[in-house]
């Protein structure tokens, strides 16, 4: 057989007429007569990645049907042949060696080996390698995609040696993208996909809600985000980002106001808007009420902003407690002497938390922290021998009471940065009603207002009549699903208004991450899609 015709020889050069060379490992391979049944065994033994098509396979199979192995050198032979599992129909062995084996000269050297059906069919088929389906390589490498983009992994993870090792372990047939593939290409595909299941579920909404804030990369790119927040048909409160958007104009309220007017023509929102949740500058307020939409205060910001001007009162004892962190903070010595007390007194072992300035409970954790391990921070600074201020016992016991003060609003902090708890009236909540005011002067005044904007909408009366009993009875039974409630009430517009805007802030903590600095030559067309498909995942 020309040995020419055979596709082995894609794989192999031609050393001599009875050697050949493997291309990927160089190792000097023996063959004889033009059988290439050496070079099938040796690519099926080191090199288990390299595919093989059918009509290659049917060729090598054409090759090794006559298979003849001199062992006259035993030491020329690189590869050994397995009679058991060899598909050759004879071996020829030399004279010289049947001799040797106690076998008479005279004695044929041609031994046949008639293999079973089974046997050869099973051999054969240990060669073939199943392609992969076009669907399934279209899955794993969206798969991938969506790996990288989820877990903020670079590009470049597709060029890793063990990530290819892996991948070729789960998946041999799988021809692996580069990293140009998956950021021009796949990243492109995934992000349409998203862009498309975004839309529809925008698109279902009877009534959105939107949160928006601003954010500054570490390149000094300005980017807005917007989050669409609605109730679908199964009274659940869905969040969808449409967009964190380069945003390189003046941050005026004419600008900010056609750019938010914008984004919601592009996904055709224009008649779905019952409110707009951002903080309180003024820029965007001002922006929201030239869009003539309603505006609602984020709550957390309002929060914020109240207890910040209550901790100014504090400031004295406040300065003392930021003096002792940062005496721990800087000194090595200090803080392992702090260690030590704590572990020789059998105290919890806890570190002193700084003051974040934009962050009011910040100031709250780091005064309850120093107000925990009061006695180890008191033991400690006593042995340093520092210059610090003492607190003294009258500013502890302030230090207590603002905790316990502080620690209530907390809660409720950390309550509302859910996206999923809904800002909803209590008035409007059977299980509730007139028992979260204070006084019975301010329930009638917003029972009266809620009574003619529910007539307004054409609400039956008997809604509208209060009951006691019934009141007395949603009291006892906790357990009713607020969802089944409103379902009654089929009031979306109202309960898809979230009562804060961490949402929108969320996004820029998970953009923090995509535009990392391994990652700071992204052009901002990628960072934008690359949140987009993160948040919407």
């Amino acid at each position: 057989m020309n040995r020419k015709r055979s596709t082995i020889w894609n794989h192999f050069s031609i050393k001599s007429d009875t050697q050949a060379k493997c291309s990927y490992c160089m190792q000097v391979i023996k063959y004889t007569g033009g059988s290439t049944g050496n070079l099938l065994r040796h690519l099926k033994s080191k090199h288990v990645t390299i595919q093989l098509t059918r009509n290659s396979l049917n060729n090598i199979e054409e090759s090794v049907n006559q298979i003849e192995v001199s062992v006259d050198n035993p030491n020329e032979i690189a590869e050994p042949v397995d009679i058991m599992q060899s598909t050759s129909s004879s071996i020829r062995i030399a004279p010289s060696t049947l001799s040797s084996i106690g076998i008479a000269p005279s004695t044929s050297s041609l031994i046949c080996i008639a293999p079973s059906t089974s046997s050869r069919q099973g051999n054969i088929t240990n060669y073939i390698t199943k392609p992969l389906s076009i669907s399934k390589s279209k899955a794993i490498d969206q798969q991938i995609t969506k790996c990288i983009v989820k877990h903020y992994h670079p590009f470049s993870l597709v060029e890793e040696t063990e990530f290819r090792n892996l991948i070729r372990m789960l998946a041999p047939n799988y021809s692996i993208p580069s990293r140009k593939t998956v950021s021009n290409n796949l990243l492109l595909q995934v992000y349409n996909d998203t862009f498309q299941k975004v839309s529809k579920d925008v698109q279902d909404a009877s009534s959105v809600a939107l949160t928006t804030d601003g954010w500054t990369s570490i390149n000094n790119t300005s980017f807005i985000a917007i989050l669409a927040h609605f109730i679908n048909s199964e009274t659940k409160l869905c969040s969808r980002l449409l967009g964190c958007i380069n945003f390189n104009e003046k941050h005026t309220a004419t600008e900010l106001s056609v750019f938010l007017k914008d984004v919601v023509r592009e996904w055709k929102l224009e008649n779905k808007i019952s409110a707009v949740v951002t903080d309180n500058a003024s820029n965007i307020k001002a922006a929201i009420r030239q869009t003539n939409w309603r505006h609602v205060s984020c709550f957390a910001h309002v929060l914020n902003i109240g207890i910040q001007n209550g901790l100014l009162q504090l400031q004295t004892v406040m300065k003392k407690i930021k003096d002792i962190v940062e005496y721990f903070k800087r000194s090595s010595s200090a803080l392992l002497k702090l260690e030590s007390v704590q572990k020789q007194t059998g105290v919890e072992h806890l570190k002193l938390i700084q003051e974040c300035k934009t962050r009011w409970n910040s100031a709250y954790h780091m005064m309850s922290r120093i107000l925990k391990i009061k006695e180890s921070v008191l033991s400690t600074l006593a042995i340093m021998n520092n210059d610090l201020n003492c607190i003294n016992n009258q500013e502890w016991e302030l230090i207590d009471s603002a905790c316990n003060l502080l620690g209530i609003f907390n809660n409720v902090t950390e309550e509302m940065k859910d996206y999923e708890i809904q800002g909803q009236s209590i008035i409007l909540d059977p299980r509730f009603k007139k028992f979260g005011f204070a006084s019975e002067t301010k329930f009638q005044i917003l029972k009266t207002s809620l009574q003619q904007k529910l007539q307004a909408l054409n609400v039956e009366n008997e809604l509208l009549v209060p009951n006691e009993s019934n009141e007395q009875t949603a009291i006892e039974m906790p357990s009713t699903s607020t969802s089944d409630i409103w379902k009654s009430f089929d009031e979306r517009r109202s309960l898809c208004v979230p009562a804060t805007s961490v949402p929108s802030e969320r996004v820029f903590s998970k953009a923090g991450q995509v535009l990392t600095q391994r990652r700071s030559r992204l052009t901002t067309s990628k960072v934008e899609k690359l949140i987009f498909v993160q948040a919407n995942l």
